[in-house]
Order: structure tokens, then C-alpha cells, then sequence
């Protein structure tokens, strides 16, 4: 990632809550977040595939498209725990946000759902819609809260990996001396 991209998430994650008048360290729904973008969401099931048969094959979580109309489109496994389902919007809210294009060549004939990455975009997207799920003022108002791994999970709609790799990256366990 760029440097300083981690700051420039956290500012993007903060803004957003601002505009949609929540607290800095309060919940944001990706639903909600995608609702304020005009993206819309559906499931892969509103497509005819079976969400269960996408995580069995592929491990497939979810997409961002611009359909021909130049609507803004993420499709997501609704097959998947809630918790991962927030985490797989917000990524691709983030490809949104960072405004992440993708040539039409790199999307796989076998199955439309699957295409090639660019390693960067993955990268940038997977950082800022961590940082979205759970920005780094609230994982500190957790911690000061006393609130655990699950509670901080349930709390943010998150996974309890998703916490922890937050509490990492961000540096709040370190600075906390909390092991994760």
C-alpha cells in the first residue's frame, strides 16, 4: 500500500460516519454505507447461483460491478456468517470509494463471478473496508470499555478475526498490550 494509507482509511472511515451523523466509534452498517453511495447490493442468490455452492467451490464472497447502465452493483454471498457479510460490503464499498476499475478482459468465462485481481486495488480495498467495518477510535473505546474480542465482534457486526486483525494492524493491541 502507498504510504500513509492506513491515516488516509481512518479519515475515510471517520468522514463517512460523520456524514451518515454516527459517533466515530459507533456501528456503520454496510448496507446503510452502500444506501448513502447509491451502489446498490444484492445477494448472489438474486442472480440464480447458490450461495452455498459459491463458498463449497470457490470460496466466493463477493464482487463490485458497474453493469451496463453504469450502475454500481456488489453482489455478496448472503450464504456466509452476518458478520463476514459486512466485512465482504465493505470491501467492495472500498473499491467504490478508491473508485477501483477492472478490464472487462479479466473476468473468468467459467464462472462471470470470478475475475482476475489487481494486487494493489486488493490490498487498498482490504485495509479501507477494515477500517470502515471498525475504525481504529472505536477499537480504543472498546478496549477502555473493557469490551472483549466477541463483544467488540458483536458490537461492530464483525467477526472475531476481523477484530483481531484490526486490533493488529492498527496498532491498538500493541499499544494496549493486548495479544490477539
Amino acid at each position: 500500500m502507498p504510504r500513509g494509507y492506513s491515516t488516509v482509511a481512518e479519515n475515510l472511515a471517520e468522514n463517512f460516519r460523520k456524514e451518515l451523523s454516527i459517533h466515530p466509534c459507533g456501528h456503520l452498517c454496510g448496507f446503510k454505507l452502500a444506501n448513502h453511495l447509491g451502489v446498490s447490493v444484492c445477494t448472489a442468490s438474486d442472480y440464480g447461483f447458490d450461495p452455498n455452492v459459491l463458498v463449497g467451490l470457490t470460496g466466493w464472497s463477493g464482487l463490485y460491478l458497474v453493469n451496463s447502465f453504469g450502475e454500481k452493483i456488489i453482489i455478496y454471498n448472503s450464504g456466509e456468517p452476518f458478520g463476514r457479510q459486512q466485512s465482504t460490503i465493505m470491501h467492495e464499498l472500498a473499491h467504490v470509494i478508491r473508485g477501483h476499475t477492472f478490464r472487462s478482459d479479466a473476468i473468468l468465462a467459467e464462472l462471470p463471478f470470478l475475475r482476475s485481481y489487481d494486487p494493489l486495488h486488493e490490498s487498498e480495498a482490504g485495509y479501507l473496508g477494515a477500517s470502515l467495518q471498525i475504525t481504529r477510535k472505536g477499537l480504543v473505546w472498546a478496549i477502555k470499555k473493557n469490551m472483549s474480542v466477541e463483544q467488540m465482534a458483536e458490537y461492530y457486526n464483525a467477526t472475531t478475526e476481523m477484530v483481531s486483525y484490526r486490533l493488529r494492524i492498527s496498532g491498538v493491541a500493541r499499544q494496549f498490550g493486548i495479544r490477539v
